[in-house]
């Protein structure tokens, strides 16, 4: 009987009170966060990343505007200190932005990669810095390379594969691939698995991004790389369906089935594409035919392996040349790691193919970037190209405006080429690259960023890929060449040229003719 009023008073009891609904809330809370922890956690990177990229582009737009010399600061300060101080300031915003894509991961490291390639727009300090992410891009554990496998298949990743190597063999911004053996054939495959969390951040990302780019604009008028952000928005996530690269790989495969055979870089030569295992494929998790070999800039491996990197070059020229002017369908991301170089064994007895050098296999992988191109932009592209290589400044104006290049041909020749329009305007694409020609394009490069941000924003969207491939290769072509030595890419792009433009029956023969002798004379001259 004495407990009930006991407990009573207890419960009237104002401190009691408070002490249980302090406790029942926290007991509450506590469970909520643990239930929600998933969306907590998600909404704290989402901020966070968003607040560092706001900071980053904050303190970067904030430096140009306090310490980035005008064009009015020339004269009194001179050139030399001029463009010292200009460089400084390009410096620090490179390196700032380069630690956000870092520490961002993911979708950022992959603007970065983009943003390196963007010699002729970028001042050189951003594309150097820029570059460092192209062998750079973060690492999964297997832990969670695991958990994406299983819940793609529904089963655990030891059921699918007898043996799956703990280190990928090459990861990038969106992905990384280990090779595996498949444990229903045995056959040894390599695995491409998505980052675990990329598409939970990819629209936040992509909106954080998109937003970036305009505040840019709007603080600096003159440079404008809306297009960038909405090309990215465009294509990731083509990038991310794996199903949608698989299919890319069977298209192209069937479009370069021709090859193995002879080719331009010599007989013996075959590109290679990767099978497809269509039964162990899912949008984040494709499986498909193990193809080991070199980067195509390796050049200790070609020395090593007796294959000549001109004709590596050569064939890299052929194959995406007929990628967009024979076919329409390009590979978009032709970077070194995308395009693999192997020996490739002879057949036992006596063969022709002794005479020549090793002959190997070009491999192509990561299929996630294409472009279609219509039939009326493969010619008016087609036409640009072959009026540059004829030094045909009325052809050149014609499809530059075609294009919607407007009267800007000659810079659009020159982002086209990389080479200075003096060499273009006098039928010099063929000679080398001069010190003084890239010294020259290197200074000219800072007064023009604002006029060819302006040209790249107005021309048609299929054409800002095919731009990002054309810089690429030619990096490679550089990469693979003496700095001496002529370019045979130019006279090969302009064999696949001819065949889109409908010039006579007779000129086209007789302009492929003078092709071939000037492809024997560089070959004879500096013995390729």
């Amino acid at each position: 009987m004495t407990t009930f009023p006991r407990l009573v008073r207890l419960f009237t009891n104002v401190r009691f009170r408070r002490l249980v609904v302090s406790g029942t809330t926290v007991v509450v809370g506590a469970g909520a966060c643990a239930y929600y922890w998933p969306e907590i956690a998600f909404f704290g990177r989402t901020v966070g990343r968003a607040t560092r990229t706001a900071f980053t582009v904050g303190l970067i737009s904030l430096d140009y505007k306090r310490h980035f010399p005008r064009a009015v600061d020339l004269h009194p300060l001179g050139e030399e200190e001029w463009r010292r101080r200009r460089n400084k300031v390009h410096m620090r915003g490179a390196q700032r932005l380069l630690l956000l894509f870092q520490q961002n991961g993911g979708i950022y490291i992959k603007v970065g990669q983009h943003l390196a390639a963007l010699e002729y727009i970028l001042p050189p300090e951003y594309s150097s810095k820029m570059a460092v992410l192209q062998n750079a891009a973060p690492q999964s554990s297997l832990a969670e390379v695991a958990h994406v496998i299983l819940d793609e298949f529904g089963c655990p990743m030891h059921k699918v594969f007898s043996t799956f190597d703990v280190t990928p063999i090459g990861a990038a911004s969106l992905a990384q691939v280990h090779r595996a053996v498949l444990r229903d054939t045995g056959e040894e495959v390599a695995v491409k698995v998505q980052h675990r969390r990329l598409q939970s951040h990819m629209d936040s990302d992509m909106f954080v991004i998109a937003t970036a780019v305009k505040v840019v604009r709007r603080i600096f008028p003159e440079f404008d790389l809306n297009w960038v952000a909405e090309e990215m928005k465009t294509n990731l996530p083509k990038e991310l369906d794996f199903v949608h690269e698989g299919h890319n790989s069977e298209r192209l495969l069937k479009n370069l089935q021709h090859y193995g055979r002879t080719s331009l870089s010599g007989p013996g030569t075959v590109v290679r594409i990767p099978k497809v295992h269509w039964d162990f494929t899912s949008k984040r998790v494709l499986t498909m035919e193990y193809l080991p070999g070199a980067k195509a800039t390796d050049r200790r491996f070609m020395e090593q392996n007796s294959i000549d990197p001109h004709q590596v070059s050569s064939l890299i020229t052929q194959v995406f040349s007929e990628m967009i002017f024979i076919h329409g369908f390009v590979h978009c991301d032709p970077h070194p790691g995308n395009l693999l170089v192997r020996p490739r064994p002879l057949s036992s007895g006596w063969s022709l193919f002794r005479l020549w050098r090793q002959p190997f296999e070009l491999v192509v992988i990561d299929h996630g970037l294409y472009r279609e191109l219509s039939d009326v932009f493969r010619h008016d592209f087609a036409g640009l190209w072959k009026s540059v290589l004829e030094a045909d400044e009325v052809q050149m104006k014609h499809y530059a405006e075609r294009l919607g290049g407007g009267d800007a041909h000659r810079l659009f020749s020159c982002i086209l080429t990389q080479r200075s329009w003096q060499t273009i305007s006098t039928g010099g694409l063929v000679a080398p690259r001069s010190a003084s020609e890239r010294a020259e394009i290197l200074a000219k490069a800072p007064e023009y960023l604002g006029q060819v941000a302006e040209l790249l924003a107005r021309v048609p969207r299929q054409l800002l890929l095919v731009l990002k491939t054309n810089d690429l290769l030619r990096h490679l072509e550089r990469a693979l060449a003496r700095p001496d030595e002529p370019s045979r890419t130019f006279t090969i792009m302009a064999h696949y040229c001819l065949d889109v433009v409908g010039d006579s029956f007779l000129r086209r023969c007789y302009l492929h003719l003078k092709l071939y002798l000037l492809d024997i004379y560089l070959r004879f001259l500096y013995k390729l």
